[in-house]
């Protein structure tokens, strides 16, 4: 009986997976960031998603940072009441290359609350609420 060797195939598999991999990650796109002319709809999108009801009537800024992969929207708005709100909007890719978003809002009774977004030196980012009352609500 003939003697098969497969310390080749050993040596190239690692290899296979790797480029298997990269090819598999090659073809997710980067988040698509949320600009003032399509932050309306991203809102009314999570509104709908989540049963929030964040009524708005403008929206004033939108600041957009990227990390990790993932896309954090900072959206300022004006709701039908002429209050000031914000609300941040994560965007990223899972696994299969489906596209997820949270929203991340603070509330609270006794304070005028906002959530707040802050880039840190090692490229992470993190969202407060600016008072302590708050409560932040991720949907």
């Amino acid at each position: 009986m003939p003697y098969i060797s497969f310390k080749p195939l050993i040596f190239l598999l690692p290899s296979w997976l790797l480029l298997s991999c990269s090819k598999m990650q090659e073809g997710i796109p980067a988040p698509p960031a949320i600009t003032m002319a399509t932050a309306g709809a991203a809102l009314q999108n999570n509104m709908q998603r989540t049963g929030i009801n964040l009524s708005f009537s403008s929206i004033s800024q939108v600041q957009t940072l990227q990390a990790d992969g993932h896309s954090y929207s900072l959206i300022r708005y004006t709701d039908e009441s002429g209050n000031g709100k914000v609300v941040v909007i994560e965007t990223y890719y899972d696994s299969e290359g489906n596209e997820v978003q949270r929203i991340y809002r603070c509330e609270s009774s006794f304070c005028d609350c906002m959530i707040e977004m802050t880039a840190n030196p090692d490229g992470t980012i993190n969202l407060r609420c600016t008072c302590y009352p708050c409560t932040m609500f991720i949907s």
